[in-house]
């Protein structure tokens, strides 16, 4: 199946509200004990993501993407900027996979496309 990841947008709500319900509505059915969902759980998530598209709650370190296939939304992701820990050398330049990554993988594609894309998967 063929799909597109973009960034989501306030029309999108809807979906991302019932993915994230269902999927933590799935974890609680595998232990309900440690994943106990709220009973106004779907509320929740939809204050939580229309902040996150709305000024002045809307953080530029925070990106939802969805990824969506003949036009209806089968996967959401949140991605988050987070600053360099304060025991990395800043001046060195940006330590992980941010930056201009060297090139470790046999394949010789970059660690760091390797690790977006592996997230990406991941995530939906």
């Amino acid at each position: 199946m063929a799909f597109t990841i973009r960034p989501a947008t306030p029309r999108d709500l809807p979906a991302i509200v019932a993915l994230l319900n269902q999927a933590a509505e799935e974890r609680r059915s595998l232990d309900p004990l440690l994943w106990r969902v709220a009973g106004d759980a779907a509320a929740r998530i939809e204050t939580a993501v229309r902040a996150a598209f709305a000024p002045p709650q809307a953080s530029p370190r925070e990106f939802w993407f969805v990824a969506e296939h003949a036009e209806q939304i089968i996967g959401v992701t949140r991605a988050m900027l987070v600053p360099v820990p304060p025991i990395y050398d800043r001046a060195a330049g940006t330590p992980g996979l941010s930056g201009n990554a060297r090139s470790d993988l046999s394949d010789g594609t970059p660690l760091r496309a390797r690790r977006v894309r592996w997230t990406g998967w991941a995530a939906l």
